[in-house]
C-alpha cells in the first residue's frame, strides 16, 4: 500500500495480487488521529496488507523540510500502530504530475486536492513497484 501523507488529506494505493498494478483508494480526510488509523487498519486488513511505502517530500537541496518531518513522525505513528515494514519514497514532484493527468482529462486541478492526493499515491505505488522489478 502506497501513502501520500498530508495534513488534511491522506492519499492511498494499493497493488493488485501481482504487484504490477497500482490502484487507488478513496482519500481518507483527517478528522482525528483515533478515526484516521482505524480506517487505516479496515484499508490493511480488507486489502492484505504487507508493507507501506510512504511517500517522502526530500527537498532539492537535500534538507528535511517542516512537512518531511511530519512524514518521519507518521511513519514512527505507523511503525508502532501495525507493525509493518515501512519504506519511504521520494515524492517531489507527485503533486504536479498529479495535476497534469487532471489536465490530460480535461479537468481542473483547482478543488480536486482529494483527487490530486489519490493519484500521488498511485504514483508512489507505480514508482515503488517499478523500481522493485528491476531488483
Amino acid at each position: 500500500m502506497a501513502i501520500d501523507f498530508g495534513k488534511r488529506h491522506i492519499g492511498l494505493a494499493v497493488s493488485d495480487e501481482t504487484k504490477t498494478i497500482a490502484n487507488g483508494l478513496d482519500t481518507i480526510h483527517y478528522v482525528n488521529r483515533k478515526e484516521m488509523m482505524q480506517k487505516l487498519r479496515n484499508i490493511i486488513k480488507e486489502k492484505e496488507v504487507d508493507k507501506i511505502v510512504l511517500g517522502y517530500p526530500f527537498s532539492m537541496s537535500g534538507k528535511s523540510s517542516s512537512i518531511g518531518l511530519e512524514v518521519l513522525s507518521f511513519r514512527q505513528l505507523l511503525e508502532t500502530e501495525f507493525q509493518l515494514p515501512i519504506e519511504l519514497l521520494d515524492e517531489r514532484f507527485t503533486t504536479e504530475m498529479s495535476k497534469d493527468i487532471l489536465r490530460e482529462m480535461g479537468k481542473k486541478p483547482i478543488h480536486r486536492k482529494s483527487l490530486i492526493d489519490k493519484i500521488s499515491a498511485v504514483i508512489i505505488l507505480e514508482d515503488y513497484l517499478q523500481f522493485i522489478k528491476k531488483q
